[in-house]
């Protein structure tokens, strides 16, 4: 089967507008989150903390913009298992905020479709993630040769506890070993929360999620997640950054925010559809013109020599008034075989149908222009179309009226 260049471009352009739609996640359910965000309920959610701090008296808030700025003075800005940013350099500008608390990443989470805002099952992510993201954050050059992430299958002995709560840690414990950061909470596998003063930023690592987290929350790490925020922060707000996960507020320019992530996705895509069909559309649009209708080009050229020898000739009155009656003559045999009540036959179907022309009208105009002396273009043009239009009311109708032969 053969498809025209138009079909196949169509197809390329819907291909190309729903992958946009789908980078967007609008065919996904936005309202039940199963992410490590705060507006997730679910196992490696963190809406958990969120509350938990809010009923502490703290004031913390889930921002999805300018988030860098709403921790100044004294404010702690997290960045809670960010995903592997297209730019490095957004992660970065965010990274550079007064106190930072950056969360590696560890779970992906799949959603249970009979519990919205749950998850049937997690999976630990490859340990390139979350050290992909320590290299984001840390090097300008890609050089990880110091990074090592330790995945301990043995319940966890702590060396070195400067927060005073102990944390509930269970066998695959995700730790780090290097010499970026001094240690707040280490055992002699590795680091479970360090620091780094930086430029003006102290940025304090929490290398596994477990212990923040909604299930980690339940299982007992609750004073361990607010000692850490306290020693964090200095006495400002908390604000959990969530354009890490691609939540972002739209801006007042409802018009610009099409050209702003995740949106531009899809405006790109619609962009890029619309050219493609405008590309197979030959820079035409509506119907198609007709085309010769396989008349062959010399005879194309003879028709248009008689046409104009009967121009020069002044006989356009006559050709078309043979026309009109020709035209009489057809609608009136496929309303009846014998031609010798055509007339009345046509004057009847007339009548019944409620014709906005009569063929009596159109023969006497013709009658009239072939004995005139003088019959103008104009005059000629529209007794043709007159001619015309009534034969198309006569075999298909007209004002609601069926063919009804």
């Amino acid at each position: 089967m053969r498809f025209s260049r138009t079909t196949l471009v169509s197809l390329v352009a819907l291909i190309v507008l729903v992958g946009g739609l789908a980078t967007l996640g609008v065919l996904r359910d936005p309202n039940a989150p199963v992410g490590p965000s705060t507006y997730s309920r679910s196992a490696i959610g963190h809406a958990g903390l969120l509350k938990l701090l809010q009923m502490r008296g703290i004031r913390a808030e889930a921002s999805q913009g300018a988030s860098r700025d709403k921790v100044r003075r004294g404010g702690l800005l997290v960045l809670a298992e960010p995903d592997r940013l297209p730019d490095p350099a957004e992660l970065r500008l965010l990274l550079s905020a007064p106190r930072v608390l950056l969360v590696l990443p560890k779970w992906a989470g799949f959603a249970d479709s009979a519990i919205p805002g749950w998850i049937r099952a997690a999976a630990r992510l490859p340990m390139i993630v979350p050290i992909g993201v320590l290299q984001d954050s840390f090097f300008q050059n890609g050089n990880a040769s110091t990074l090592t992430m330790f995945d301990l299958q043995r319940p966890l002995v702590l060396a070195h506890n400067a927060l005073g709560v102990a944390p509930v840690l269970k066998p695959g414990i995700q730790l780090y070993r290097g010499t970026l950061l001094d240690s707040v909470v280490d055992s002699p596998s590795g680091i479970l929360v360090g620091q780094r003063l930086h430029g003006g930023t102290t940025l304090y690592v929490l290398t596994d999620p477990d212990v923040i987290s909604n299930h980690g929350l339940a299982a007992g790490n609750a004073p361990f997640a607010l000692a850490l925020i306290d020693r964090a922060r200095a006495g400002g707000p908390v604000v959990f950054d969530e354009t890490i996960h691609g939540f972002r507020t739209v801006p007042r320019n409802k018009l610009l925010s099409i050209f702003s992530r995740p949106f531009a996705a899809v405006t790109f895509s619609a962009l890029m559809a619309a050219g493609l069909l405008a590309w197979a559309d030959g820079r035409r649009f509506g119907a198609p013109w007709p085309g010769p209708g396989g008349v062959p080009a010399g005879q194309l050229m003879l028709i248009g020599t008689i046409a104009g020898l009967l121009d020069r000739g002044g006989h356009q009155a006559s050709v078309l008034a043979r026309y009109v009656r020709g035209t009489v003559t057809d609608v009136g045999a496929s309303l009846q075989r014998s031609r010798a009540e055509s007339a009345a036959r046509i004057a009847e179907a007339e009548s019944r149908r409620g014709t906005s022309i009569r063929s009596a009208d159109l023969l006497q105009q013709a009658a009239a222009m072939e004995t005139a002396r003088r019959v103008t273009p104009e005059n000629l043009s529209a007794l043709a179309l007159r001619a015309y239009a009534w034969k198309q009311e006569m075999m298909h109708g007209f004002a609601g009226h069926p063919r009804d032969l």
